[in-house]
């Protein structure tokens, strides 16, 4: 999952380049989740992952935000050390949460997000300014050409009854 994670965040920035294609260690890689104050474990996945591409030291930091639970989306951008954000849904697809809500808590007006969504555009904009950064916002992973290889993983380990050692 670490390399779908950063397909997409290279991925975004390649796409829309502005004014060109910030370098990684430029960069705040922001991951984000559900979450919820019900139960931990909701977050584990994400923090997993957010250790794993923060042991690579390519992005000068890299952290988790949630919807549902501390620290928050919006929080977690206004602090961020780089002026370069880019952010990337752990979620499988494009749904609600990712093309309606996290927008919306990342700065963008509901009202825009609908009117986007109805004229049948993104409902983000490749950068986006807001709050002092520039904020590049990746599509959920879930249409990730590198999600087949994993979940192809996850079934031979499957099959050969655990990962390997």
């Amino acid at each position: 999952m670490t390399a779908v994670l950063l397909a997409r965040a290279r991925d975004v920035v390649t796409r829309h380049p502005f004014p060109r294609v910030p370098r990684p260690e430029e960069v705040s890689l922001i991951v984000v989740g559900h979450g919820t104050g019900r139960t931990s474990a909701s977050r584990n996945a994400v923090e997993r992952q957010v250790a794993l591409i923060r042991a690579r030291g390519e992005y000068a930091e890299v952290r988790g935000a949630f919807m549902e639970d501390d620290p928050r989306i919006g929080d977690v951008v206004a602090t961020a050390r780089s002026r370069q954000v880019v952010v990337v849904p752990y979620f499988i697809s494009d749904g609600l949460h990712v093309v309606e809500d996290i927008p919306v808590l990342l700065g963008e007006s509901a009202a825009t997000v609908r009117g986007r969504l109805e004229a049948g555009r993104s409902t983000w904009r490749n950068p986006t300014e807001r709050q002092g950064r520039r904020i590049w916002y990746a599509p959920g992973i879930g249409f990730e050409p590198l999600l087949t290889e994993v979940i192809l993983e996850r079934a031979r380990e499957a099959v050969s009854g655990g990962p390997p050692v």
